[in-house]
């Protein structure tokens, strides 16, 4: 197969890869026994040289209507199937394509089926109801309702299957796989969270002590928790106080950090894993921290929201999606009213959106993000206060903000960010007069 130089090589490939796979997925049922798995792991090969755009055509009702079809008609092996689908599950969800017709297809219904028919038998077949359940939650999108019949059997079966592996080094792939699946979950079922959850904790406090799981797993299992956190319960609490779930996210980040060429401007069939997983790192904090702003004012966040606004300055120019991210998570982060500038100061976030004004890049939702935030950040110094010491440390963190603005380029930051501003028409007339009066201010 030749390098991918140019994106016209790219469509050469993609057309290659995408007529490959259909021929290989059309002739499956001609084969049977060795030759079959054969052509099986030549269509993982196929799979593995794709990135998560291509995916899109091969998670179809067609598709998936074929493989149904094939196996009723005892044309391919079940062990086949899910060696396939796991396949195309896990892709799916490591290259966060969110695409997925499964749950329309004749195979969901099958498998929705043959669950609920296994989970009944008195002596189950525990290998056959694994695999039936790791499928199905991997191939579904995340906003497909599953009943909570199939929830009652899926979440926990998957669960113990963890549980009784987690010590197993050579069941780290599996135990990935299940992780991710579960993290797909998000409906909130009482039921469910009362079953998993204090599961889930176990999971993560054995890896806090022995550090055995991968990094996506690891970032999987914080998923589900946050995924079911109610305002001001108590797994909230556990996850602060017990768990340091700052702390954790924080490391997480470093380390991913660490592994992303942020210098290189990446093509679109180049895909980076521990960029996907930055980018679902700050979605996470954005979506589902909001219930814990109220805690967050320690070092252990400040520490995390730090690791994000260095990450912010890092994606700038060539990761602009994980830019735009962390920006709409710091105009979010001023728009409370729990908001503290002395937080959004320790941590950096103010320099990182000064640094996103200066990117002849930015467009109209960043910059509009911007000024929001800078007119919050306005308001907040202009508070004044009757308590000396609490004057005199706001007066302080003014003073700060001004350094900074005067380090990175007084004028020139006035000047690039009513630029842009304008270039982006964003309610130019009403705004401007918002931008002066911050700057002034300051």
């Amino acid at each position: 197969m030749m390098k991918i130089t140019s994106e016209a090589d790219y469509e050469i490939q993609k057309q290659f890869r995408r007529g490959k796979f259909s021929r290989l997925l059309s002739e499956l049922g001609n084969f049977a026994g060795d030759e079959q798995k054969r052509k099986i792991d030549e269509m993982i090969e196929v799979l593995n040289e794709m990135n998560g755009l291509e995916l899109i055509y091969f998670l179809t009702e067609k598709e998936f209507d074929e493989i149904s079809k094939m196996i009723g008609k005892n044309k391919l092996t079940l062990a086949n199937a899910f060696a396939l689908l796991s396949h195309i599950g896990h892709c799916r969800i490591a290259y966060s394509v969110s695409y997925s017709r499964f749950c329309d297809s004749l195979l969901a219904k099958r498998f929705e089926n043959m669950i609920e028919t296994e989970a009944m038998k008195r002596e189950r077949d525990e290998n056959l109801l694994f695999d039936l359940c790791k499928c199905y939650i991997l191939l579904r999108r995340e906003k497909d309702s599953v009943s909570i019949e199939l929830r009652l059997i899926i979440i926990p079966f998957l669960m113990n299957v963890v549980l009784r592996k987690i010590k197993s080094k050579e069941a780290q792939r599996e135990i990935e796989i299940i992780l991710t699946a579960l993290s797909t979950m998000e409906e909130k079922q009482n039921a469910i969270t009362d079953l998993c959850v204090n599961e889930m904790v176990e999971v993560i406090k054995y890896h806090q002590q022995h550090r055995n799981l991968t990094q996506l797993a690891h970032q999987s299992a914080w998923i589900y928790l946050v995924n079911h956190f109610e305002p001001g319960g108590i797994l909230e609490r556990t996850c602060m106080n017990e768990l340091h779930i700052a702390r954790e996210v924080a490391m997480e980040l470093e380390e991913l950090t660490k592994c992303v060429d942020w210098k290189k401007k990446k093509a679109k069939w180049e895909v980076q894993k521990e960029a996907w997983m930055i980018k679902r790192w700050i979605n996470t904090v954005n979506d589902k921290f909001g219930f814990l702003d109220f805690e967050l004012r320690n070092d252990e966040s400040i520490e995390l929201y730090r690791w994000i606004s260095r990450i912010c300055k890092l994606a700038g120019k060539n990761e602009r999606e994980i830019s735009k991210d962390c920006i709409k998570l710091f105009e979010s982060k001023t728009s409370g009213s729990n908001a503290s500038i002395d937080f959004l100061l320790k941590s950096e976030i103010v320099e990182a959106v000064f640094e996103t004004l200066l990117l002849s890049t930015l467009d109209e939702e960043e910059a509009e993000s911007c000024l929001h935030f800078f007119v919050t950040l306005s308001d907040g110094l202009r508070e004044k206060s009757d308590y000396e010491t609490v004057e005199a440390k706001r007066k302080a963190i003014k003073r700060k903000a001004f350094d900074i603005l005067e380090e990175r380029g007084f004028e020139e930051c006035i000047t690039s960010f009513e630029e842009n501003l304008y270039n982006t028409r964003i309610h130019w007339n009403i705004m401007s007069g918002e931008t002066s009066k911050f700057f002034v201010f300051l």
